[in-house]
């Protein structure tokens, strides 16, 4: 995961492990559709990845909350939205990106 998460990361993003199997990315610069983008091509590398190496039968997916700010939103709220929308996609089946835009914030 390391070295497909270390290709696709720009030089002024950041990418941290954020809980157990959480992972955080902030893509400075980066407009929702390009977020989007950037996190579809994460997720469908990782499914795309063969596993079996480490493990026969292994598959690995990626369920994201995208949640985009251009500065009106503090840390911990924007924090709040991707939770929300990381929530919402595994409901929904998981390894999907759910987006701020596919989803009303406030109800969960």
């Amino acid at each position: 995961m390391a070295r497909i998460f270390s290709e696709r990361v720009l030089g002024a993003d950041l990418v941290a492990r954020y809980g157990g199997e959480e992972f955080l990315f902030c893509f400075v610069g980066s407009d929702a559709t390009a977020g989007e983008q950037r996190c579809e091509d994460l997720r469908l590398a990782l499914e795309r990845e063969d596993w079996t190496m480490l493990s026969s039968g292994l598959r690995v997916t990626m369920s994201v909350g995208l949640a985009t700010s251009n500065g009106e939103f503090e840390a911990s709220a924007l924090l709040d939205r991707a939770d929300t929308c990381l929530y919402q996609a595994k409901r929904l089946g998981r390894n999907q990106v759910v987006t701020g835009s596919t989803l009303r914030f406030g109800t969960r």
